[in-house]
């Protein structure tokens, strides 16, 4: 996947590109690799990634995610899912990726955040099986692993 490919249009400057960089330690290809995994998904799922905060205010008001004010040990930024929060019945896969995935977007603009990460915390307090089997589909694990543009310090499931 190219530049010159149809399709693949990406932002060319410096600030944008350098996400993609500071995630990956400044390795080129590591860095062309996610960006063409990121912009892979983006082309597949486009209704998952053309949110602006407006547009899932709803679902953010659900109190299922949180972006931590304060900082990890390590000086990553620290995103909590609330699965338990979670109602099934009111709230697709897609919505939850939805929310996820503009909170990390929103978590990786600055600079510290690109360069330290972020911690990921799964809390499945009041978690059924049934939950769990809804929201650990393939697609949505795919994309929780592959879609993100940021390093992922730590993963954490209590």
């Amino acid at each position: 996947m190219s530049h010159d490919e149809e399709g693949f249009h990406i932002p060319t400057d410096d600030s944008y590109l350098l996400r993609f960089l500071r995630a990956k330690k400044y390795d080129v290809k590591r860095s062309f690799k996610c960006i063409k995994s990121y912009y892979g998904l983006k082309s597949t799922y486009p209704q998952m990634f053309s949110n602006v905060p407006s547009d899932i205010k709803e679902l953010l008001e659900k109190n299922f995610l949180y972006l931590t004010m304060n900082r990890g040990f390590n000086g990553e930024g620290v995103l909590i899912f609330l699965l338990g929060q979670v109602d099934e019945n009111l709230l697709t896969v897609e919505d939850l990726f939805k929310a996820g995935v503009l909170t990390a977007d929103i978590g990786v603009e600055t600079e510290i955040s690109q360069v330290c990460g972020s911690s990921l915390i799964f809390d499945f307090k009041d978690v059924t099986l049934k939950k769990l089997a809804y929201i650990s589909t393939p697609k949505c694990l795919s994309l929780l692993v592959k879609g993100l543009q940021v390093k992922i310090k730590s993963k954490n499931f209590s």
